[in-house]
Order: C-alpha cells, then sequence, then structure tokens
C-alpha cells in the first residue's frame, strides 16, 4: 500500500473520530461545543466560541428551563386571562344600569393599563431570555401553551380551577395597588 493510501486512510479515520467526539459532546451537553470545519493533513480545525442552535452563548445560559423562565410563561398566561376578564366586565359595565358606571369602568380601565405594562415587560424579557409562546389552547379541562425557551420545546398548562384562582388572585393585588 502506498504512502497516499495510508495518509488517506488516515485522516479518514481521524476525521470519523472527531466526528464521534463531536456527536457525544453534542449528545452529553445538549448543545454544539465545537464543530469540525476543515480537515486537511490530519488537523482539525474546530469552531472556538461556544454556541447552541439559537446563537446564544452557551456558557451564561445553561439548556435546561430554570423556574424564574417558567413563572415568567404562567404570569404571561395568566395576564392574558386577566385582560380578556377585564375586557368583558368593561364591556358589562357599560351596558349595566348602574348609578356610577363611568367610575367603574374608568378604576378598570385603570387596572387594564397596568395590566397591559407590566404584558409588555414580560414579552421585553422574552426577548432577552430567548423565549417565544407560539401557540396557545383553550381545552375543555384547562389553558395550555407551547413555547420555545433558547431553542428547547416546552408545554404549559393550567387546570381551569387553577386559572379562576390564579387570575382573581392576580385581580385582588392590581386592585389592592
Amino acid at each position: 500500500m502506498s504512502a497516499y493510501a495510508w495518509k488517506v486512510i488516515w485522516s479518514r479515520k481521524f476525521f470519523l473520530y472527531c466526528m464521534n467526539k463531536l456527536s457525544l459532546d453534542i449528545i452529553r451537553t445538549g448543545v454544539l461545543i465545537g464543530a469540525v470545519s476543515d480537515v486537511q493533513g490530519g488537523k482539525a480545525m474546530a469552531v472556538s466560541k461556544e454556541e447552541g442552535r439559537t446563537g446564544v452563548n452557551a456558557a451564561s445560559h445553561p439548556p435546561v428551563q430554570t423556574d424564574e423562565e417558567l413563572e415568567l410563561v404562567k404570569r404571561y398566561e395568566l395576564l392574558g386571562i386577566v385582560m380578556r376578564i377585564l375586557d368583558h366586565d368593561i364591556r358589562v359595565i357599560g351596558t349595566a344600569s348602574i348609578k356610577l358606571p363611568r367610575l367603574y369602568e374608568s378604576m378598570l380601565r385603570g387596572v387594564q393599563d397596568r395590566v397591559l405594562l407590566d404584558l409588555s415587560a414580560i414579552r421585553r424579557q422574552f426577548r432577552e431570555i430567548g423565549i417565544k409562546v407560539y401557540e396557545e389552547k383553550q381545552e375543555a379541562d384547562g389553558l395550555s401553551a407551547q413555547y420555545m425557551c433558547r431553542g428547547y420545546h416546552h408545554r404549559f398548562f393550567m387546570l381551569w380551577g387553577f386559572v379562576k384562582a390564579e387570575s382573581e388572585r392576580v385581580l385582588k393585588q392590581y386592585l389592592s395597588r
């Protein structure tokens, strides 16, 4: 066998070794740690920056979803329900025969403004963290949301009884301010 044939065989083995090591790193950590970009003469050149699929630096953001991020998605979903409740109540007060409808409507609109401000702050945090809610469904037994957090898909579900209790708690917080 010629020297050229040995070099080709060795460089193929080295390439397969590098690809195997790379795939094990991806499986173990869940992020792309380094990718072989060129194999020439038995030397592999690797990407020096640790990046996942989202382009976010993997060293500063672990691939696992944190409790704060889950609470942020929960709060976002609850505030959406609270907005629907406030819209309904404002419409009902506008058509009801009560003595001070403008006072009650203005109070509810003030609460609605504060909820909208909080929703916009949560959306800003979503952009900074890398969260995107892409599907919300109202099912027979509860409210579900599917979202992506730094490239990983998650599903969030709340029973209607829990949604009702939590939305009442959130409304009480806004009314007590």
